[in-house]
């Protein structure tokens, strides 16, 4: 399907998102998994691997202390991902934009609700970006910047934060061709 056929329609930012969404927003649950699996290592081996003099009394506390460290560390990485799947897919769910006629519309947010209307004539510029990860993951991260927002400021008026790279690209094309199609039309009347 065409750009010019997904005029006036609200997209999603795709799949590819939702899961680097949830990456970004899991790193808590990510940090607890490994305090997990050293719990479960160290309770492996046992306390005798790592201390040989050790009393049987300070073991079996020891390894007490092993088995509550499993048991939580396992609860708060539960506790921890669901939240972020949960967040995650909320943010996913209501993040969308509009390529319209004359403007470009972002809706985002969970709790407050946010839609930015950029018309193509204020847009000045639109940077594709793509780091490392996103380059492996074949996204970018589309800023419109426009003419309110100079250099100094380093804030863009639109983003969209991660994309597919193909249709960032059609995106990109696609609005400074509007762009510069109204601005000659304005400046000929």
């Amino acid at each position: 399907m065409a750009i010019q056929d997904k005029l006036n329609i609200k997209q999603k930012l795709g799949r590819k998102t939702f899961w680097i969404f949830l990456l970004e927003k899991s790193v808590g649950a990510l940090i607890l998994f490994f305090i997990l699996f050293g719990f479960v290592v160290v309770a492996y081996l046992g306390p005798a691997y790592f201390l040989p003099n050790i009393n049987e009394i300070t073991g079996n506390a020891i390894e007490a202390f092993l088995i509550l460290g499993v048991l939580g560390s396992a609860g708060l990485f539960t506790v921890l991902l669901l939240i972020a799947i949960l967040f995650t897919w909320l943010e996913y769910r209501n993040y969308n934009f509009t390529l319209g006629d004359h403007s470009l519309e972002v809706c985002r947010g969970i709790l407050t609700k946010e839609t930015i209307s950029i018309p193509y004539h204020h847009i000045e510029d639109i940077n594709i970006g793509q780091g490392v990860f996103y380059q492996l993951m074949g996204v970018c991260r589309v800023e419109i910047l426009t003419a309110g927002h100079g250099d100094e400021d380093e804030k863009s008026e639109g983003i969209l934060p991660t994309i597919d790279l193909g249709m960032g690209r059609d995106i990109q094309k696609f609005i400074m061709e509007r762009s510069n199609t109204q601005e000659v039309m304005m400046k000929g009347q």
